[in-house]
């Protein structure tokens, strides 16, 4: 992981007339450089040193998801056939992470586990790229009372392109738009964003994901293949005009595409000088 950080880190660095390494929430509207922040999904890499989430935070970790797929010492993934709910240890790490600034994602986490999280939280807790199962019967999507308890820590629910949680093998704008709109009407627009969950191809057509790789983690039994579309940043426009059609008001339209996400930093990430 350390190393993975170290590699971004220099790259950013090598090109400070586009990029910017976040270090606070101004960062994100500072200027026209791509704001960078790092994102750890599912707490594996920290094992049981508490210690690393300072560390991450320090190199410019800015959330990390508590669990993906399948349990950790934090407590149980969407896709283990048990949750026992949050662990001892995933108390102190969500207080830990609290502490440090860091923001907290259930995306990926069991649903008792993910509940029990946004009932210890304090401070602002993310679905970062979940959907509702409601539309599309899927162990990755997220049922209502999920969303809701996600809300009501001040959280954003953001919505993905990908297929298999769309619940078509051909996805389109308006799909992600049905998402979104869904989520919007039960926990209101404050509380909604857009988060792709891209995987961008080498090659026209390929989807970039191999989910053979680790199919304990992407197992095919629930529909995991290469065949999955992920669509992209290119139908944001599309997706833009889908909320206009609805009646969505200019001040919706403008948290959904960013700033619900940014008021959570403001409210999670720590206050610091400057950034270059």
């Amino acid at each position: 992981m350390i190393a993975t950080i170290a590699s971004y880190r220099r790259q950013i660095a090598e090109h400070p007339e586009r990029y910017r390494l976040v270090q606070d929430a101004r960062d994100l509207r500072r200027d026209a450089r791509l704001a960078v922040a790092f994102d750890v999904e599912g707490a594996l890499s920290i094992g049981d040193r508490l210690d690393l989430v300072d560390l991450y935070y320090d190199l410019g970790v800015r959330w990390t998801a508590f669990v993906y797929n399948r349990a950790n010492l934090a407590g149980a993934g969407c896709h283990d056939d048990v949750d026992e709910g949050l662990t001892p240890f995933g108390g102190r790490l969500v207080a830990r992470m609290e502490h440090a600034g860091m923001i907290k994602c259930c995306s990926h986490t069991g649903y008792r586990t993910a509940l029990e999280i946004f009932a210890a939280a304090r401070k602002p807790t993310i679905l970062s790229h979940s959907n509702p199962r409601a539309l599309a019967d899927h162990e990755r999507n997220v049922p209502d009372a999920l969303l809701r308890a996600c809300a009501q820590t001040g959280g954003v629910v953001g919505i993905n392109a990908v297929g298999l949680f769309l619940g078509t093998a051909d996805p389109s704008a308006r799909d992600v738009f049905r998402h979104l709109d869904y989520v919007v009407h039960l926990i209101g627009p404050e509380h909604v964003g857009i988060a792709f969950d891209s995987v961008f191809p080498a090659a026209p057509g390929a989807s970039g994901f191999e989910p053979e790789s680790r199919p304990d983690y992407w197992p095919p039994s629930r529909g995991y293949s290469r065949s999955v579309t992920i669509l992209g940043p290119e139908i944001l426009h599309d997706v833009v005009a889908c909320m206009r059609e609805a009646g969505y008001s200019r001040s919706a339209i403008d948290g959904i595409l960013g700033g619900n996400f940014a008021r959570v930093a403001a409210a999670c990430w720590k206050s610091g000088a400057a950034s270059a």
